[in-house]
C-alpha cells in the first residue's frame, strides 16, 4: 500500500467510525463503503504533487485536496510521500482574510502596520516596502489578499484580536480540535497569538479547503468528508451521508465572497 492510499483509507475509516460503522461492524456485515473520490482527480493529484515537489528540496512535503464546495464531496486527496497518519499532510491557512467583512470590518479600511512584527518586509503595489518594526504604516487588507503579504493581516490580528480571527474561522469550517487535539492554538489548547492572521498554526489540507470552500458555494459551510455511502451485500444502501449545510456569516452573507473574487 502506498502512502497516498494509505492517507485515503485512514481517512475514510476514521469517518466511518464518527458515523456508527468501526471495522469490525463493516467485516461483520460484509458492508461496501462507496467514497466521493474521482479516479482521475486522484491521478492527477498525484501527478501534480509529484511534479511540483520534483524541483524542491527533498525535506519539503506536500498535500493536495480537491473538494466539490455545495456537498462537500472530497474528490481528490493526497497526503504526499509522508506517513502523516491520516493527515493529508500539513499546511498553514491564513485565516486573517476570514473576519475581515465578516466581523464588520471593510476590507478598504486601513489598519496600522504591527510595530515589532520581526525580520522581514512586505512590498505592496504603490506603498513600497513596509518593513514591520519602523514606523506605523497604514496597511489594507486587500493588499494583502493580492500579493500575499503578512504586514496586512498581522495589523488586522491587532485590530480585531486574534480571539475574533480565530472565531471567524471557525466560523468559516476549521475544527474547533482534531483527535481531541484543539486548533488554531498555543500549545497549552488556549492562548492564541497574533500569529494565527499568518499561518502560525498548523492545520490540515482537509480543513483548510472545507474552509474555502464555504466562500465558494456562497458562504454555506458543509464538512468536507470521503464517505459517500454504506451498502448491504444486496447492494442497499444502509448509509448515506448528508452534508447538512449551514450558512456560515448571515450576518453579511456574500460581500467577503465579492471581495475575494475581486
Amino acid at each position: 500500500m502506498t502512502y497516498g492510499e494509505y492517507h485515503v483509507k485512514q481517512q475514510v475509516l476514521s469517518e466511518l467510525e464518527q458515523d456508527g460503522f468501526p471495522l469490525s461492524r463493516l467485516q461483520q456485515g460484509n458492508l461496501v463503503v462507496l467514497t466521493t473520490l474521482d479516479r482521475a482527480a486522484q491521478s492527477a493529484a498525484r501527478s501534480a504533487l509529484v511534479g511540483r515537489l520534483k524541483s524542491e528540496p527533498k525535506e519539503f512535503r506536500g498535500a493536495l485536496v480537491s473538494v466539490n464546495p455545495a456537498p462537500g464531496a472530497v474528490r481528490a486527496y493526497d497526503g504526499g510521500e509522508n506517513g502523516v497518519r491520516d493527515y493529508a499532510g500539513t499546511g498553514h491557512a491564513r485565516v486573517g482574510v476570514l473576519p475581515v467583512d465578516a466581523r464588520g470590518w471593510d476590507p478598504g479600511r486601513g489598519v496600522a502596520g504591527p510595530a515589532g512584527a520581526g525580520a522581514g518586509a512586505d512590498r505592496l503595489p504603490g506603498r513600497g516596502l513596509l518593513v514591520p518594526g519602523s514606523m506605523p504604516v497604514e496597511v489594507h487588507a486587500a493588499d494583502g489578499h493580492d500579493v500575499g503579504a503578512d504586514t496586512p493581516y498581522l495589523g488586522l490580528a491587532k485590530r480585531l484580536g486574534p480571539d475574533a480571527v480565530s472565531a471567524a474561522a471557525r466560523d468559516a469550517g476549521i475544527p474547533a480540535d482534531v483527535d481531541g487535539t484543539p486548533t488554531l492554538r498555543e500549545k497549552d489548547g488556549y492562548l492564541i497569538g497574533s500569529g494565527i492572521a499568518v499561518g502560525r498554526y498548523p492545520s490540515r489540507p482537509l480543513d483548510v479547503v472545507g474552509a474555502y470552500a464555504t466562500f465558494a458555494d456562497h458562504e454555506v459551510k458543509v464538512a468536507p468528508h470521503l464517505v459517500d455511502k454504506v451498502l448491504d451485500r444486496e447492494g442497499n444502501v444502509v448509509w448515506e451521508h448528508d452534508s447538512d449545510p449551514q450558512p456560515a456569516f448571515p450576518r453579511t452573507r456574500g460581500r467577503v465572497r465579492r471581495w475575494l473574487r475581486g
